[in-house]
């Protein structure tokens, strides 16, 4: 008479079964992984993808143990980066409520938002609009500190002061491009450009004429006047160009050589006598005045104005290459935002540039700004 297995014995046996279907399942499925990959003599992958001893990788994708993938030496991943995780800080190289802070502070929210985290502006002006760069030149370079600056005052910063070695600055883009011209008040005594000019020679060093800095476009734009057309002006310099365009509208100063969408505001109370561009690109701003070359073709500048740029501290491309590359992708992309678009696209001054662009017109404008260099050595009238 046969025994009857117990219903714990079942249980037993079915477990046991079960155990060892499993084990035989996973060294299945680990063989077909490995496809029987095992090295072959000469250190070469074998078909199956097991990485050969002398570490070069097998057709199967694995990694040997001297490969960099995965980390070399056994070492593991590399960490992902989990920039930004707090507010970084824009730092304005003008006051509150100038041309670059309503550009900067227009364009804020879409960086925000491809970042994820606050930008938190911070107004540092002085030092003829190069005190914000040189605080930034000297932050950590970590990507929570960038700015703004004015190109070509920082250029001209570099040739003329010294503030900031020129390659104290990683650029980030160029957002927005300002064409300077020759303004005055519409109860002035001129009617054209010419008509200022043939008065000026009459009263040399009489007509006082007003610009942002003496480090900027604007200088260099005067000055290059006076010379083309044998006139003295009474230059006098601002700290900035809210103050040289208020000067003019207060009746401080006869002329003002300023950018033209910066002095949005003074639109209705002034008269464009000249553009101070190769061509007039603002017509119907500037009730198609002449450009400056057209009534002196031998001006020395001809193009005279303000681009807007973004910047970082020199180290972080190299010490924080991706996170250089994401806060340069982020401005790109803010930029290019159907809402922002949007929001510009009555606004003729916005013309972006990327940082490659960017730092390579700065570094030509270094090397052509170099014959001017004698203008700075002149003294100038300067005023608050």
């Amino acid at each position: 008479m046969r025994k009857r297995i117990s219903n714990y014995q079942r249980v037993l046996l079915v477990l046991t079964c079960l155990i060892f279907c499993i084990a035989m399942f996973a060294g299945c499925n680990q063989n077909n992984q490995g496809g029987g990959g095992a090295a072959s003599p000469g250190g070469a992958a074998s078909p199956g993808g097991a990485a050969s001893p002398g570490g070069a990788a097998s057709p199967g994708g694995a990694a040997s143990p001297g490969s960099s993938a995965g980390g070399s030496g056994g070492e593991s991943a590399k960490p992902v980066d989990p920039f930004p995780t707090g507010p970084i800080t824009l730092i304005v190289q003008s006051d509150a409520g100038g041309g670059v802070d309503t550009n900067v502070r227009k364009l804020q929210p879409f960086i925000e938002k491809e970042l994820g985290v606050p930008i938190l502006v911070d107004n540092r002006p002085g030092a003829a609009n190069l005190l914000g760069p040189k605080m930034v030149s000297e932050a950590k370079p970590d990507g929570y500190t960038i700015g703004s600056a004015g190109s070509p005052h920082n250029e001209l910063g570099v040739l003329t002061m010294d503030m900031f070695p020129a390659d104290a600055h990683a650029h980030l883009a160029g957002m927005a491009q300002d064409i300077a011209v020759v303004m005055v008040r519409k109860d002035a005594p001129w009617n054209t450009f010419e008509e200022l000019l043939e008065d000026a020679r009459k009263r040399p060093g009489e007509i006082t004429v007003s610009i942002a800095a003496i480090v900027g476009d604007n200088y260099l734009g005067v000055r290059t006047i006076e010379e083309a057309a044998g006139v003295d002006f009474n230059i006098v310099a601002f700290t900035g160009g809210g103050p040289a365009r208020n000067a003019l509208l207060g009746g401080h100063v006869d002329v003002c050589h300023t950018s033209i969408f910066a002095a949005r505001a003074l639109w209705d109370d002034v008269r464009i006598l000249a553009v101070h561009w190769e061509k007039n690109e603002i017509p119907e701003i500037s009730n198609n005045a002449p450009t400056v070359v057209s009534i002196l073709p031998n001006v020395g500048k001809v193009n005279c104005g303000t681009m807007d740029i973004l910047i970082a501290p020199a180290g972080l491309p190299t010490e924080y290459p991706e996170r250089f590359e994401l806060i340069a992708n982020a401005i790109e992309k803010a930029f290019n935002n159907p809402e922002f678009q949007e929001l510009i696209k009555e606004e003729g001054q916005w013309h972006f540039r990327t940082a490659k662009e960017m730092s390579d017109y700065y570094y030509q404008n270094l090397k052509d700004f170099e014959k001017y260099l004698p203008f700075f050595d002149e003294d100038v009238e300067t005023r608050e």
